[in-house]
């Protein structure tokens, strides 16, 4: 019994031993996108017109585009915003990166289209000094009958 007591606090101990590594570890994430507050970038309209069509572009028929330049903290936000104005539900999330700070300036460009029944939605949020892609998504629905077709 007493060795079961002793196995399992040391078993404990080690646990979070390794798990305060773990926390050691990621706080000294260097930050890869510093604060960049004081640089000028383009409006969100001219960004996206320099943009390479590999990573990102509208269709011509969308029934709803964003383009908006932000800080990284405002993502969540924006991304919340994006699926409301599409009418799609979203869970509340919360986005952090360790590399990337908050006040990072950032651009939020999405659309929403309709080919057929499927409905499509997609944004991505791409750095406004590398034009990285920082964070993306983007879903294909397609209706459910009501009633079935047979």
């Amino acid at each position: 019994m007493k060795k079961q007591s002793f196995l399992g606090i040391l078993i404990t101990i080690l646990y979070c031993l390794s798990f305060g590594q773990v926390i050691l570890a990621a706080e000294k994430i260097p930050i890869e996108y510093q604060v960049n507050t004081n640089d000028e970038f383009p409006n969100a309209n001219e960004f996206y017109k320099t943009l390479n069509s590999k990573v990102y572009q509208e269709p011509k028929n969308a029934t709803y585009e964003i383009r908006k330049k932000t800080t990284f903290k405002n993502v969540i936000n924006e991304e919340h915003n994006f699926y409301k104005n599409v009418g799609r539900e979203k869970e509340e999330m919360s986005l952090y990166s360790p590399a990337i700070h908050p006040d990072r300036q950032v651009y939020f460009l999405g659309y929403a289209h309709t080919k057929g029944k499927k409905h499509y939605t997609k944004f991505v949020v791409l750095d406004a000094k590398t034009k990285d892609t920082l964070y993306g998504g983007e879903t294909m629905e397609v209706p459910k009958f009501e009633t079935f077709p047979f």
